[in-house]
This record gives C-alpha cells, sequence and structure tokens, in this order.
C-alpha cells in the first residue's frame, strides 16, 4: 500500500517543498511550485531568522 497524502485526496491546493523565504526572494523546494504563498507550504524556513557566524566564532586555520 503507498502512502497517501490527505490533501492531495482532498484536493486542497498545497505543496510538498519546504518555501525558503529570504529578505528579498521567496522560493520553494519543490521544483513544480507554481505558487509561493506561505499558506500553501507546511514547512517554511525564514532564512531571514538566520544569524551569520560573526568573525570571533569563526575559526582559522594556522
Amino acid at each position: 500500500m503507498t502512502p497517501t497524502c490527505v490533501s492531495c485526496e482532498q484536493g486542497v491546493s498545497h505543496c510538498h517543498g519546504t518555501l525558503i523565504v529570504d529578505i528579498l526572494t521567496l522560493d520553494c523546494t519543490d521544483p513544480d511550485c507554481q505558487d509561493l504563498d506561505v499558506a500553501r507550504h507546511t514547512l517554511v524556513l525564514d532564512a531571514t531568522e538566520i544569524d551569520e557566524p560573526s568573525s570571533s566564532s569563526v575559526s582559522t586555520a594556522a
């Protein structure tokens, strides 16, 4: 038996990819995604909340 998606079975507009929200762009990991609405994505990564490493926490090889 193949597992099925409840949203697919019910005809609900949704996406199986992850929506990536950046300061200026929206992108989805599903190449077939045509609608970048947050409501259509169960998984949303807000890249604006990811801190860049500070220069003090980056190690360099000696």
